[in-house]
């Protein structure tokens, strides 16, 4: 009986970490930078991501050289909304 009990979970483990695998496999990451039409990097930009399909949001801010990433997003279709006081806001999506 210990050693059923031994392989179920042994399986159960493996199936846990084929399916984590394939799960964490299929994210990505949002890697940009902030600049305005004279191509002057903006820094402390807040950067807005939401998945249109789940309404879930992700932020973070630019940094000293305007770059900002957004890791380990999963599929999906995006919006994508800059601030920064001084400027307009700006949205893209798709």
């Amino acid at each position: 009986m210990h050693h059923s009990i031994v392989r179920g979970l042994g399986a159960i483990i493996i199936i846990f970490c084929a399916l984590y695998g394939t799960v964490y496999a299929q994210r990505a990451s949002l890697t940009g930078r902030i600049s305005d039409a004279a191509g002057a990097v903006i820094p402390g930009a807040q950067v807005t991501i939401t998945n249109i399909n789940t309404g879930v949001s992700r932020e973070t801010v630019s940094n000293d050289e305007g770059y900002y990433t957004l890791p380990q997003l999963l599929p999906g279709e995006y919006r994508t909304v800059v601030r920064k006081d001084g400027f307009r806001p700006l949205q893209q999506s798709g």
